[in-house]
């Protein structure tokens, strides 16, 4: 596109390509270039695409949800360089996004829309500070706030245990006459304790193992070495009888799409964890239960005989939040599961996650890169990077006196809503 619309040589374009993927923080940005869309990170494709925005230097730059997939530190480097770039090239950006904190620190005017109608709008100062419309007052209340956090057990037993966990994933060789690659090590002797009946939430950069760990949990991936135990008996003990496990332990992916298939309908996606982990056979129960999860949920009572790519991102998200309920099980682990979600919808399912805990003793494994929704609902959090757990414990403790400079880097970048007019004042400037 940069050799199409302004005529550079292929050299010129390469490297200014390659200069781009490196400014929005994808590493060995030489060597990512090279590489197609299926082998990046869904955090890495996102920020692709913002390179691709930005690669023309455009008069106006439409952003719909640009940082949703992204962790707090690549956010923040992201919208500095989009702040930049409006300041000196004169880019007028239209953000769209349900995370308010991030418009309030960027946006000189806001509009805020319901049902396809604009029910309010100004200087975003006085929107967010002053709201007139019940809706704008609504969404502000459902921001996390950390009055809500909860205070954790004292002396609670251990519900999973990891000593020493690696894992590696040996890459594809290209060919005979291929060069040999390192095998690349997702976790690095990772030790921790999950608490039973606690809210964990696992917090880092993307890249950082989070969704490893979450698919050892899950028993959907082995640890090279280490050991991982459930209940003190060790997961491979445990998968001699898959579906045991499974109806106690469900997890929640980061990507609705491709974890909900597309020929079945939502009745038949929920009908199959209902029959085989939660042995409800019976059809009005079924009937009774399904309706359940979709009250709970927040999704339209219609949505049963539906297919998944009739709903919007933030449904299917809760369709699979829904699937994973529907076995009833003791452990839920959800990766990113809130992050597609408007902050009304988010609210609402962090009220029903913090349900279940309370009243039904589950244990949460909460896996974010939103720390505000963290700090709200987790009791426990653990910190990784590059694989290691760089530091774990109480939430509280965490959040309020962090240890290494990596936590306090991850907390700094944390957008906060603002009150006051520096936005306005800054741009202006």
């Amino acid at each position: 596109s940069i050799r199409l619309h302004r005529g550079c040589s292929h050299r010129e374009a390469w490297k200014e390509s390659v200069e781009l993927l490196d400014t929005l923080r994808i590493p060995h940005a030489a060597q990512r270039a090279r590489s197609y869309p299926h082998e990046l990170s869904g955090g890495m494709r996102q920020r692709v695409v913002i390179a691709m925005a930005l690669a023309n230097q455009p008069d106006l730059l439409i952003a719909d949800e640009p940082t949703t997939a992204l962790d707090v530190t690549v956010q923040r480097a992201v919208m500095d360089l989009l702040q930049d770039r409006i300041k000196t090239s004169q880019t007028a950006l239209l953000f769209i996004s349900h995370d308010l904190a991030l418009v309030s620190e960027i946006c000189e005017n806001v509009m805020v829309m319901r049902h396809g109608e604009i029910v309010e709008s100004g200087r975003t100062c006085d929107v967010l500070n002053h709201p007139n419309h019940d809706y704008t007052k609504n969404l502000l209340a459902c921001l996390p706030s950390p009055d809500r956090a909860p205070v954790a057990k004292v002396d609670s037993p251990e519900l999973f245990q990891m000593k020493g966990v690696i894992r590696q994933f040996r890459p594809l060789r290209g060919g005979w006459f291929a060069p040999a690659t390192a095998p690349f090590l997702a976790l690095k002797s990772v030790g921790l304790t999950i608490p039973k009946g606690s809210a964990f939430g696992i917090v880092g950069e993307s890249g950082s193992g989070k969704s490893t760990l979450a698919r050892i949990l899950c028993g959907l991936l082995e640890p090279s070495e280490g050991q991982v135990s459930y209940l003190n008996r060790t997961l491979g003990d445990w998968m001699r009888d898959p579906r045991a496990y499974r109806s106690q332990v469900q997890i929640v992916f980061q990507d609705p799409a491709s974890s909900l298939n597309p020929r079945m309908t939502i009745r038949s996606i929920l009908q199959e964890p209902l029959r085989l982990l939660a042995n409800q056979t019976n059809p009005k129960e079924q009937e009774a239960r399904m309706q359940e999860l979709l009250e709970q949920t927040g999704l339209p009572n219609d949505a049963l005989d539906r297919h998944p790519h009739e709903f919007s991102g933030g449904q299917a998200q809760r369709i699979g939040i829904a699937r994973a309920l529907a076995a009833s099980p003791k452990v839920l682990v959800l990766d990113e599961a809130v992050s597609a979600l408007d902050v009304s919808i988010q609210a609402q399912i962090l009220e029903l996650l913090r349900k279940l805990r309370e009243d039904h003793a589950i244990t949460l494994v909460f896996i974010s890169h939103d720390l505000s929704v963290v700090r709200e609902l987790c009791t426990h959090v653990a910190v990784l990077r590059h694989g290691e757990v760089v530091e774990y414990g109480h939430a509280e403790k965490i959040f309020l006196h962090p240890q290494t400079a990596y936590t306090k880097e991850l907390l700094t970048a944390a957008p906060r809503l603002k009150r006051s007019d520096k936005v306005n004042e800054t741009n202006k400037a």
